[in-house]
């Protein structure tokens, strides 16, 4: 009996670990997903020209709130909206 205990310990401790892993590869794997995005194919031209015409539209550009929540998104949005100062 000692040593089918000892086994299913082993086991419990191995499936654990590959349960582990599996989760890390999920995080990993979506992360991979993120940067096949059609966005990231834009040109940084096009994209302050869709966020100046998106703050104009929601009439955002006087205080800033659209170029702020742009800014949120990645960090290339963030240098994008800090280095159009239209946005703001």
């Amino acid at each position: 009996l000692d040593g089918y205990e000892s086994e299913i310990h082993r086991l419990q401790i191995r499936l654990t670990d590959i349960q582990n892993r599996r989760e890390r590869l999920k995080t990993h794997a979506k992360c991979l997903r993120s940067l096949l995005s059609p966005v990231r194919k834009l040109p940084n031209e096009l994209l302050t020209s869709v966020f100046g015409y998106v703050c104009a539209e929601n009439k955002l550009q006087d205080y800033g709130g659209a170029a702020l929540t742009l800014s949120y998104v990645c960090t290339r949005w963030r240098q994008l909206t800090v280095g159009y100062p239209e946005l703001w």
